[in-house]
């Protein structure tokens, strides 16, 4: 059987199980109750992604958007071996990649504006924009991207 395209796409994950805003950062680490649920719910979701995953020629890459989910459930996640997760605004992206580990692959994953895209550039750990959408957006963030870069930006 031929996997179809979509399985080629990154799986994006809205965590309905991660429910605190972001702009609510408690101390770095969540308690322990909350740390279980969420690594606990992770895991589910990487054995189902890996189950549907059966028999594609490439594993998919398991985005977990951390849209409106504080730092603490982020880094519970990377604690436990996932390193891409989806942002759907500039700003919010820009405060936790300062506040998380740098191995952390980010990947922006809403709508980029022309004018913010110096902004978005200027992350140094930032693995994939999602959602170009204009040859002006394009040639803006093409330009903002730091000449000390060592890796390329990745663009679908």
């Amino acid at each position: 059987m031929v996997p179809s395209r979509s399985a080629f796409r990154p799986i994006f994950l809205s965590h309905r199980f991660l429910s605190t805003p972001a702009n609510q950062y408690r101390a770095m680490s969540a308690s322990i109750e909350r740390a279980a649920e969420v690594s606990t719910s992770l895991a589910e979701i990487k054995s189902r992604v890996q189950g549907l995953a059966a028999g594609c020629t490439r594993t998919p890459t398991l985005v977990a958007v951390s849209k409106y989910k504080p730092a603490s459930d982020i880094l519970t996640c990377f604690e436990d071996g996932h390193l891409d997760f989806g942002e759907n605004y500039v700003q919010e992206l820009v405060d936790k990649a300062e506040a998380l580990p740098a191995k952390i692959r980010w990947h922006f994953i809403g709508t980029l504006q022309s004018n913010k895209a110096k902004t978005l550039a200027a992350i140094p750990n930032l693995h994939t924009v999602q959602t170009l959408t204009s040859s002006k957006t394009a040639k803006a963030l093409d330009k903002a991207l730091p000449p000390q870069r060592t890796t390329p930006l990745n663009i679908l």
